[in-house]
């Protein structure tokens, strides 16, 4: 091999180990990247636009979340959602089976109406079985909601929500967070504290 072609060669070695050393360098980088567990969605209620978030973890054998359904919510939904003020992000918290069952409900896009009614008849509720009852009092396909439930479609949805709340600090229902604030709430659900914190958000203050 003549001295102009080594030259050559070596400049195109040393070239192709240089972008070799690079191309490696770049993706064991993106390889070791942690990957970033994603926040499970809820399910979303009022506006998407709306410039607050309200998310609540609740469980619908709740007896607290009952009274904050029947006694506060219908508040909130003519001042706040309604008026595209607020929105609100919904958690079901176990048993999974009532969870499954607000999220085939909100498939139908009926999650309100068989999450009033649940809670209005939240005591005539004996096990699983009155889930389709109740799924079809409160307007939904009852066979459609069936198939959604049986085929256990959202019970990993289900196991996430209750892992999320977890490593929020959830430890009971109902939990508010308003904005990004974990809002504790006195058992009473007196509607003019939700009103105060709520109007401070949307203030900044």
């Amino acid at each position: 091999m003549t001295g102009k072609k080594l030259i050559i060669y070596s400049a195109s070695l040393s070239l192709l180990l240089i972008v070799s050393g690079f191309l490696y360098s770049h993706y064991s980088q993106k390889i070791k990247q942690p990957v970033k567990k994603q926040h499970p969605r809820g399910i979303v209620v009022g506006n998407p636009k709306a410039p607050l978030l309200v998310q609540e973890y609740v469980n619908f054998l709740c007896p607290a979340c009952a009274q904050f359904a029947l006694r506060v919510m219908p508040n909130l939904e003519v001042d706040y959602l309604v008026t595209g003020k607020i929105k609100m992000e919904f958690f079901l918290y176990p048993p999974f089976e009532t969870a499954e069952a607000g999220a085939c409900a909100n498939e139908q896009g009926k999650f309100m109406p068989f999450h009033d009614y649940f809670f209005k008849h939240q005591q005539e509720f004996k096990d699983k079985n009155d889930l389709g009852k109740f799924a079809a009092a409160a307007g939904l396909d009852k066979a459609s909601f069936l198939d959604c439930l049986n085929s256990k479609k959202y019970e990993s949805l289900a196991q996430e929500w209750l892992a999320d709340g977890q490593t929020k600090g959830v430890d009971g229902t109902p939990t508010f967070f308003i904005g990004d604030e974990k809002s504790a709430v006195p058992g009473s659900f007196d509607y003019s504290i939700f009103k105060d914190l709520i109007e401070k958000k949307l203030n900044g203050s």
